[in-house]
């Protein structure tokens, strides 16, 4: 799925993305206001969507002056399911770190785990054709077949849930804290970026490290 624009699994048209502008207010907006709104898509694009939503009734037209301005229609038979669809759009992120957490606890067994997401995702540029980047962090004395085991069935379960190849970089502990003293480069970019869904804090603060 594209990460960056949810509701496109749902709406894969541009008329995803301006109902759920539209659904974030209710205040009447005009055409190119929404089009600055969007994630993805052109002005003109947006103009051809909103006719074709004003046709069905799920978005209000007005003409005021020499401008037309959009609202959305929550009265409409349909509201409901969009509503749905822009829920599910505006709370992905979060269900989408909540389900990683739940499969890495699940096939943990206890071990004391830390999962972090990073590159594209975390950055909140991944597209359709994005892996998701995720970083495990194991216990120095954790066993391989646990650890293997645990890696294929999280990336298993994060391709199930969004359609996207999981890229899952397995570490210990130790390997992660040399990582931290040479300072490499892939640690500053989880300075930046990760965010950790499961278990202790991938990195530590400025001031404990």
């Amino acid at each position: 799925m594209d990460l960056s624009n949810p509701i496109s699994a749902v709406i894969p048209t541009l008329e995803g993305q301006v109902l759920r502008v539209l659904a974030g207010t209710s205040q009447p907006l005009t055409a190119s206001t929404i089009a600055r709104l969007v994630s993805r898509g052109s002005a003109p694009g947006v103009r051809v969507a909103l006719r074709r939503l004003a046709a069905t009734g799920t978005v209000v037209q007005d003409q005021v002056g020499s401008q037309y301005e959009y609202r959305a229609n929550r009265a409409h038979a349909a509201w409901s399911a969009i509503q749905s669809a822009v829920d599910f759009a505006n709370g992905f992120r979060t269900r989408l770190d909540a389900q990683i957490a739940h499969l890495v606890a699940e096939s943990a067994q206890g071990a004391r785990v830390t999962c972090a997401v990073f590159g594209s995702t975390a950055r909140g540029t991944a597209d359709v054709d994005s892996d998701i980047d995720l970083l495990l962090v194991v216990p120095d004395d954790a066993p391989e077949v646990l650890t293997e085991s645990m890696s294929r069935r999280v990336a298993e379960g994060v391709e199930a849930f969004t359609g996207n190849p999981a890229n899952v970089l397995l570490l210990t502990a130790g390997q992660r804290d040399e990582m931290v003293g040479r300072d490499d480069a892939l640690v500053r970019s989880w300075r930046a970026e990760a965010r950790t869904v499961h278990g202790p804090a991938l990195l530590p603060t400025a001031k404990e490290a």
